[in-house]
Protein backbone atom coordinates (compact mmCIF):
# COMPACT_ATOMS: atom_id res chain seq x y z
CA UNK A 1 0.00 0.00 0.00
CA UNK A 2 1.67 3.63 -1.12
CA UNK A 3 1.99 6.04 1.21
CA UNK A 4 0.74 9.29 0.67
CA UNK A 5 2.25 12.77 1.43
CA UNK A 6 -0.14 15.92 2.21
CA UNK A 7 1.75 18.49 0.08
CA UNK A 8 1.65 22.45 1.18
CA UNK A 9 1.67 23.99 -2.70
CA UNK A 10 -1.68 25.54 -3.34
CA UNK A 11 -2.48 27.43 -6.20
CA UNK A 12 -4.88 30.30 -5.31
CA UNK A 13 -6.18 32.71 -8.19
CA UNK A 14 -6.49 36.08 -6.56
CA UNK A 15 -2.55 35.55 -4.95
CA UNK A 16 0.55 35.39 -6.80
CA UNK A 17 -2.02 35.63 -10.26
CA UNK A 18 -2.84 32.11 -9.49
CA UNK A 19 1.10 29.90 -9.43
CA UNK A 20 1.27 27.69 -7.69
CA UNK A 21 2.92 28.42 -4.28
CA UNK A 22 3.70 27.42 -0.68
CA UNK A 23 1.04 27.44 1.60
CA UNK A 24 0.75 30.40 3.72
CA UNK A 25 3.43 32.44 1.43
CA UNK A 26 3.72 34.14 -1.55
CA UNK A 27 6.88 31.92 -2.81
CA UNK A 28 6.05 30.56 -6.07
CA UNK A 29 7.39 27.27 -7.24
CA UNK A 30 8.32 29.38 -10.31
CA UNK A 31 10.70 31.34 -7.98
CA UNK A 32 12.47 27.83 -6.25
CA UNK A 33 12.74 26.66 -9.76
CA UNK A 34 14.00 29.68 -11.28
CA UNK A 35 16.38 29.69 -8.36
CA UNK A 36 17.84 26.38 -8.60
CA UNK A 37 18.08 26.62 -12.15
CA UNK A 38 20.44 29.30 -11.15
CA UNK A 39 22.58 27.20 -9.60
CA UNK A 40 21.42 27.44 -5.95
CA UNK A 41 20.91 24.53 -3.35
CA UNK A 42 17.71 23.81 -1.37
CA UNK A 43 19.96 24.58 1.45
CA UNK A 44 21.09 27.87 -0.89
CA UNK A 45 17.71 29.18 -1.50
CA UNK A 46 16.72 28.30 2.36
CA UNK A 47 19.71 30.39 3.58
CA UNK A 48 18.69 33.26 1.15
CA UNK A 49 14.85 32.76 2.63
CA UNK A 50 15.61 32.09 6.29
CA UNK A 51 11.59 31.42 6.67
CA UNK A 52 11.57 28.55 4.52
CA UNK A 53 12.45 25.03 5.42
CA UNK A 54 14.42 22.48 3.37
CA UNK A 55 11.16 20.64 3.64
CA UNK A 56 9.54 23.11 2.01
CA UNK A 57 11.73 23.60 -0.93
CA UNK A 58 12.38 20.34 -1.60
CA UNK A 59 8.62 19.77 -1.75
CA UNK A 60 8.22 22.57 -4.52
CA UNK A 61 11.60 21.18 -6.84
CA UNK A 62 9.99 17.50 -6.15
CA UNK A 63 6.61 18.65 -7.35
CA UNK A 64 8.52 20.24 -10.21
CA UNK A 65 10.59 17.02 -11.45
CA UNK A 66 7.12 15.01 -11.28
CA UNK A 67 5.34 17.24 -13.53
CA UNK A 68 8.28 18.97 -15.60
CA UNK A 69 6.25 19.30 -19.08
CA UNK A 70 3.24 21.01 -18.05
CA UNK A 71 5.60 23.10 -15.74
CA UNK A 72 8.01 24.15 -18.18
CA UNK A 73 5.16 24.84 -20.60
CA UNK A 74 3.64 27.09 -17.98
CA UNK A 75 7.18 28.86 -16.88
CA UNK A 76 7.70 29.49 -21.07
CA UNK A 77 4.19 31.45 -21.53
CA UNK A 78 4.53 33.25 -18.59
CA UNK A 79 8.19 34.01 -19.51
CA UNK A 80 6.65 35.36 -22.41
CA UNK A 81 4.10 37.54 -20.80
CA UNK A 82 7.14 38.71 -18.90
CA UNK A 83 9.04 39.73 -21.61
CA UNK A 84 5.52 41.02 -23.25
CA UNK A 85 4.91 43.49 -20.07
CA UNK A 86 8.39 44.53 -19.89
CA UNK A 87 8.29 45.67 -23.97
CA UNK A 88 5.30 47.97 -22.96
CA UNK A 89 7.33 49.40 -20.20
CA UNK A 90 9.89 50.37 -22.03
CA UNK A 91 7.48 52.01 -24.47
CA UNK A 92 7.86 49.19 -26.88
CA UNK A 93 10.75 50.26 -28.50
CA UNK A 94 13.52 47.69 -30.36
CA UNK A 95 12.75 44.01 -30.89
CA UNK A 96 12.63 41.60 -28.87
CA UNK A 97 15.49 40.90 -26.07
CA UNK A 98 17.88 38.05 -26.42
CA UNK A 99 17.16 34.93 -25.05
CA UNK A 100 19.75 34.87 -22.57
CA UNK A 101 19.08 38.49 -21.61
CA UNK A 102 15.57 37.64 -21.29
CA UNK A 103 16.07 34.82 -19.08
CA UNK A 104 18.29 37.07 -16.78
CA UNK A 105 15.82 39.55 -16.88
CA UNK A 106 13.18 37.16 -16.15
CA UNK A 107 15.06 35.82 -12.76
CA UNK A 108 16.30 38.57 -11.37
CA UNK A 109 12.05 39.78 -11.48
CA UNK A 110 11.44 36.59 -9.69
CA UNK A 111 13.69 37.21 -6.96
CA UNK A 112 12.75 41.10 -6.65
CA UNK A 113 9.57 39.82 -6.33
CA UNK A 114 10.01 37.15 -3.71
CA UNK A 115 11.87 39.48 -1.68
CA UNK A 116 9.65 42.54 -1.89
CA UNK A 117 6.60 40.22 -1.03
CA UNK A 118 5.16 39.64 -4.73
CA UNK A 119 5.15 43.42 -5.15
CA UNK A 120 6.75 44.36 -8.76
CA UNK A 121 9.26 47.28 -9.68
CA UNK A 122 10.73 47.78 -13.32
CA UNK A 123 13.41 49.93 -12.40
CA UNK A 124 16.71 48.64 -13.02
CA UNK A 125 18.06 49.63 -9.72
CA UNK A 126 15.52 47.93 -7.55
CA UNK A 127 16.29 44.95 -9.00
CA UNK A 128 18.99 42.49 -7.02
Amino acid sequence: MPTVLPTNLVRTPEICGGRLRIDGTRMTVNQIVTLHKQGLSAKDIVAQYPRRTLSEIYTALAWYHANKEQFDKELAAEAADDERAHCEAIGGHGSRASASLSIEWRGRLLVHRSASGGGLSTTPQSLP
